[in-house]
């Protein structure tokens, strides 16, 4: 029970850390797979789904701040 509720805290830390990532950098759909560790596009899309509710790029085109 403290294994799950672990893992649980895990998964919330790194969404939290994606986001940060999209919202103050201009990083790139790969840049975000290869920095936290999603060993294929499609399990990377399969999570932002789930976590997000949008694909990877739809994340970054919500969340991303471009300077003008």
């Amino acid at each position: 029970e403290m294994q799950r509720s672990l893992v649980g805290s895990e998964m919330c830390i790194r969404e939290a850390h994606i986001l940060n990532k999209v919202m103050t950098s201009e990083t790139t759909v790969g840049e975000l797979m290869e920095e936290f560790r999603f060993e294929s596009q499609a399990h990377f899309t399969h999570y932002c789904k789930q976590h997000f509710n949008c694909t990877p790029r739809e994340l970054i085109m919500k969340y991303q701040v471009v300077n003008q």
